[in-house]
């Protein structure tokens, strides 16, 4: 595909392809053979990021909008779009964590021509906002891991980090110091890629400790966004309008010689535990995933994934915050695989 500018990629369960550019959004059920525009709502903007949460909604995050800049959302795979409330900023990047929070990085608020760019949180899909990071500047790329740690990009800071839901911040940035970061994305084993302005791509394996370039192959040094889909190919988007995928799964390698040989659920660790236990459960094909915690009662009192995943082993974090203590059910199904275990939470 070529467009002007390409900002940035999504994909959903079924495997359609989304990209946001300077002119609207574009869809693709072809793995990107053929794209049309899906813009209903969406007129005479830019559509800086796009996000997909486990129910199928798409949120994105708009600029130079006629309408006014800001998120829109829509409940039917991109035909139609509804703006909904927040505080009238550019948005440059928007993420969905394991708990169902958005986060959202913003520029300055034009509308009273002060420069309040920072990240705003929502515990509502977007009914309400609270500024969780402030910065002057312009914030950039976001990227929640599976156990809900908060990746972006501060344009002074570089790449930063929290760990509680945006309430603190550190740097995360050794290795980073000399590129200008533009976007963020994770692959299922938790590496961080970032794209940059002319220095190409960079991985973390550490959770941001450490960063080194990944660039052989690469005809761009300018990425703009990226996307990653069930097999672990990271997709990349350039300032020219190219897309780049990788030339092999991200993750192959780190899964070893060969993925497991058949489905499987781990017991929890730490059982009994208060409040916090990481899950591991294995494909061994790419599969859609959902492993909820029920209680005694059949009640579902979390959602820990549901979505699709790629072949291997996967680790899982819960916390199991404002629940009171007594032994819950975790039930993991891939396909026609179903199988649940029990664990104890002990305050």
């Amino acid at each position: 595909m070529t467009f002007p500018h390409i900002i940035c990629l999504a994909i959903n369960a079924a495997g359609d392809l989304f990209a946001g550019a300077v002119d609207g959004i574009f869809r693709s059920t072809n793995n990107g053979d053929s794209w049309i525009p899906i813009k209903a709502g969406l007129d005479n903007l830019s559509v800086n990021t796009i996000v997909i949460d486990s129910s199928g909604y798409i949120l994105v995050g708009t600029t130079w909008s006629s309408y006014g800049s800001g998120v829109f959302r829509s409940i039917d795979n991109g035909d139609s779009w509804q703006r909904i409330t927040m505080p009238d900023s550019y948005v440059y990047s928007l993420a969905i964590s394991p708990n169902r929070h958005v986060f959202a990085a913003t520029n300055c608020c034009r509308n009273v021509g002060l420069q309040t760019g920072g990240i705003f949180r929502s515990l509502d899909k977007g009914e309400s906002w609270k500024r969780v990071y402030e910065n002057g500047d312009r914030v950039g790329g976001l990227a929640i891991n599976r156990r809900g740690h908060l990746f972006a990009i501060g344009s002074i800071e570089g790449v930063v980090l929290s760990t509680d839901d945006g309430e603190s911040w550190k740097s995360a940035n050794s290795g980073l110091e000399n590129a200008i970061t533009l976007t963020l994305a994770l692959n299922s084993r938790e590496h961080i890629f970032a794209g940059t302005w002319w220095s190409g791509i960079f991985r973390s394996t550490d959770q941001g400790e450490s960063w080194a370039a990944i660039n052989s192959g690469l005809t761009s040094s300018a990425i703009w966004s990226f996307a990653v889909d069930a097999q672990d190919y990271v997709y990349a988007g350039d300032d020219s309008g190219r897309v780049f995928r990788s030339a092999e799964p991200t993750s192959v390698k780190e899964f070893g010689d060969r993925a497991p040989t058949h489905f499987a659920l781990g017991q929890n660790y730490l059982n009994p535990f208060n409040p916090s236990s990481t899950f591991s459960f294995s494909l061994p094909r790419p599969s859609f995933v959902s492993l909820e915690i029920y209680n005694l009662l059949g009640e579902e009192v979390a959602t820990l994934v549901h979505e699709r995943r790629a072949a291997g082993e996967h680790p899982v974090q819960w916390q199991a915050n404002g629940l009171p203590s007594g032994v819950y059910v975790y039930r993991l199904r891939a396909g026609e695989f179903v199988q649940s275990k029990k664990l104890l939470l002990m305050r």
